[in-house]
């Protein structure tokens, strides 16, 4: 548990990084979306498959390619990124971090029979992922109509997170190794369906070369760092907790871009961000302490 909680956390604070590169490069520096897209899924896979041959590993990560099981699971991934883009395309940011989380509940119902962690020990976690998806689903609906691009991104995640055990590795049967080439040949599937939407004339290649190219090739580091770390926590231990803490990386980031700024200030988002941090670092006391 203390290795897949570590490892969600990691994931989690590094995609709160990702959301800072994001934003810099897309807002600021003007790279198109669909190719930061198709960038940010590239360069992680060249660095992985580098990795890889260095290892002697490329004949292992062929075989995990081309297993339907990775596919299948790239497919999810995709499917949750896209979800979280048609809200942000349309909605303020806070928005999707708040759909994300009001997943809480779902997913631990989800997840409770397989964890094994039926009777009345369960009990305080189940409630505490009820008041995070309470608190949740009433700011969201004080805030604005639900439509249905904006619920595509709990139902993707609802299912990414039924879905993800019966295809993903687990360490104790794979090892690690097997686990880190899951994880790139996922990025290299995830590379492939978002190369569709990219045109032949890459716009940001000036960006990359002339202007700050170090800040993709962070990103693309972030990425790859996101990517290990989120196979690694759902392979280890297939907890509901887990995925609290991978929902959980929009509203850390986002809490710290309140505490930051002076600007923009809303007591009932901050008292909303303060309720789901609260609740999910409560539950993972709780599951650590198990």
């Amino acid at each position: 548990m203390i290795i897949a909680a570590g490892a969600a956390l990691v994931s989690s604070l590094a995609r709160a990084g990702l959301n800072v590169v994001d934003r810099t490069m897309i807002g600021v520096k003007g790279v198109p979306v669909n190719e930061a897209v198709f960038l940010n899924n590239l360069l992680p896979a060249v660095i992985g498959i580098l990795g890889c041959a260095l290892c002697q590993a490329l004949d292992e990560l062929w075989v995990t390619f081309a297993s339907w099981r990775t596919f299948v699971f790239a497919l999810l991934v995709q499917a949750v990124g896209y979800s979280f883009a048609m809200v942000l395309r349309a909605h303020p940011v806070e928005r999707a971090v708040f759909l994300a989380k009001s997943t809480d509940l779902p997913i631990y119902l989800v997840l409770l029979p397989a964890s094994m962690q039926l009777g009345v020990s369960s009990a305080p976690e189940a409630i505490l992922s009820g008041v995070t998806t309470l608190v949740c689903c009433g700011y969201l609906l004080r805030t604005g109509k639900l439509g249905l691009v904006q619920l595509a991104l709990p139902a993707t995640l609802v299912l990414q997170s039924m879905v993800s055990p019966f295809v993903s590795p687990t360490m104790v049967d794979s090892g690690i190794s097997s686990g880190l080439a899951f994880a790139i040949a996922t990025i290299g599937w995830r590379t492939i369906f978002s190369l569709a939407s990219v045109g032949t004339r890459m716009a940001s290649l000036r960006f990359i070369i002339v202007d700050e190219g170090g800040l993709i090739f962070s990103r693309a580091f972030l990425a790859l760092v996101v990517q290990i770390s989120f196979v690694v926590a759902i392979a280890a231990q297939p907890t509901a907790i887990i995925w609290s803490l991978l929902n959980m990386s929009g509203a850390i980031s986002l809490l710290l871009a309140r505490f930051l700024s002076r600007r923009g200030h809303c007591r009932e988002l901050d008292v909303a961000l303060l309720g789901v941090v609260a609740t999910t670092l409560c539950r993972l006391i709780l599951d650590v302490g198990r």
